[in-house]
């Protein structure tokens, strides 16, 4: 609906003296619809995106229309065969970036371990027992899928040489058209670049000391 405004005369800018004769102006203004503000009342259901995790959400019709913050999660996978000083230094490191780190322990049933499910998720889930942004947690099928259950949108990969960095930015790719998923990378501190968990198994079947390389209480 619209109501017509006519004006006569205007103000003489910088005085109080009022110009007659002015050419007759019309003005139209149009009355608006009140707008929903957020948080005020209820907002009409659709999806809407969660800055925290990188997901969208369905909004009930009952929701307000604003989103509340969740925390932001990251992931931290392999197979940790064994847990070492590397994957410990990659965690800490992480902690001051997120809310909640879930570490996820992969089950491949192609492969040997030298520890079974069990005792590689126990051994982590200790080191970190007194720490609640901490949570270690088994899983076997897509990273992606476990990421959606844990609500996380982002994946943290450690990485030790350009072999391992080739790697993880095609892995990355895909996690990202899968499921939208961003990948940190950070990079493995230069006096840990050389250790891995397949050379700690190979130094434990020639009977060697590898305490120096698993972290202390593992």
């Amino acid at each position: 609906m619209f109501w017509k405004w006519s004006i006569f005369a205007a103000e003489r800018r910088g005085t109080g003296q009022v110009l007659s004769g002015c050419r007759r102006q019309t003005v139209c203004i149009r009355k608006s619809r009140p707008q929903h503000q957020a948080g005020t009342g209820p907002a009409s259901p659709g999806r809407q995106e969660d800055p925290a995790s990188g997901f969208s959400r369905t909004v009930d019709a009952g929701e307000t229309n604003s989103i509340q913050p969740l925390m932001r999660t990251g992931i931290f996978v392999g197979s940790f065969d064994p847990f070492t000083i590397g994957h410990d230094a990659i965690v800490r490191r992480s902690l001051p970036l997120f809310d909640r780190i879930v570490i996820g322990v992969g089950i491949n049933g192609r492969k040997q371990y030298m520890l079974n499910t069990e005792e590689r998720t126990e051994r982590i889930a200790r080191l970190y027992a007194g720490n609640p942004k901490v949570e270690v947690k088994a899983y076997s099928d897509l990273t992606v899928d476990f990421a959606r259950r844990e609500r996380a949108g982002y994946i943290i990969k450690g990485v030790r040489s350009m072999k391992d960095f080739e790697y993880e930015r095609e892995q990355a790719d895909i996690n990202r058209r899968l499921g939208g998923i961003e990948t940190i990378l950070l990079y493995a501190d230069p006096q840990l670049e050389s250790i891995s968990s397949s050379m700690v198994r190979e130094l434990r079947h020639f009977g060697q000391d590898i305490t120096g390389f698993l972290p202390e209480g593992y």
